[in-house]
């Protein structure tokens, strides 16, 4: 079983369930990525209980159930947060592969870096943009 398989068998037990979940972290690197990124496990943050998370804007359809995602551009600042915090390069690199493969709301995620106080960091990560494509 592939891993959005398996995040879509876990969604819809939790909305047989009435719980409406959000799949997040290197999960959805995976997904963006085209598995270029493997994550082992699957996170889901939980719409009943984290009402701001209802504005996700990604989706999978399948056999007639819908994954709802955190957006590309979500994805690349979850991702970035801990590059910025941790400095964990492995998280940089997944978030330059997402941003390989879907477009991202950069402005978006220079005022939040930047709200962040990290502008040297997120320009290593629009070097690392320029680099890849």
């Amino acid at each position: 079983m592939s891993l959005k398989d398996f995040a879509i068998a876990v969604a819809t037990e939790l909305k047989e369930h009435g719980i409406d979940v959000i799949l997040t972290g290197g999960a959805v690197v995976s997904i963006y990525s085209e598995n270029k990124y493997v994550s082992n496990d699957a996170d889901f943050l939980s719409t009943t209980d984290h009402q701001n998370i209802l504005k996700a804007t990604g989706s999978i359809k399948e056999n007639g159930f819908t994954l709802r995602l955190l957006s590309p551009t979500q994805c690349v600042m979850d991702r970035l947060a801990a590059y910025y915090h941790w400095n964990d390069r492995q998280s940089l690199e997944q978030a330059l592969l997402v941003a390989e493969n879907h477009p991202i709301k950069l402005n978006e995620v220079k005022k939040w870096s930047k709200n962040e106080g990290e502008t040297s960091k997120f320009q290593e990560f629009l070097d690392g943009i320029k680099i890849k494509k």
